[in-house]
């Protein structure tokens, strides 16, 4: 997930650049991550999306390497409607060898 500042701070990203994701769980695991439109509650695999589940969008998914973390951007396009936009994003993760987990959620506001 983004960089994290606590659950009542939010994610800052810029139009024009890229907002860094970044999953950690145990290598070989296969990771997740969703936005959505706004908070909430979606029950999966024994843990839980703390997501909207109507206005769920799949990011990407991938398999953990051997450090045990993926990472990817994703480009804020530079266009001004997008200034004031809030999201939340979550990532599940699916252990080879132990329980789903998934990661605390992060609410991004998208700035100039």
């Amino acid at each position: 997930m983004p960089n994290s500042h606590g659950p009542d701070v939010p994610f800052s990203a810029r139009t024009g650049t890229s907002l860094r994701y970044t999953t950690y769980g145990p290598a070989g695991s296969i990771a997740a991550t969703v936005i959505a439109g706004g908070n909430g509650f979606v029950p999966l695999f024994g843990t839980a999306l703390l997501l909207d589940g109507s206005s769920l969008t799949l990011l990407g998914a991938s398999v953990l390497g051997g450090a045990g973390s993926w990472r990817f951007d994703l480009p804020i396009p530079a266009n001004a409607s997008l200034v004031g936009l809030r999201f939340w994003s979550q990532s599940l993760v699916i252990s080879p060898s132990g329980s789903p987990f998934s990661t605390n959620p992060g609410r991004t506001l998208i700035d100039r």
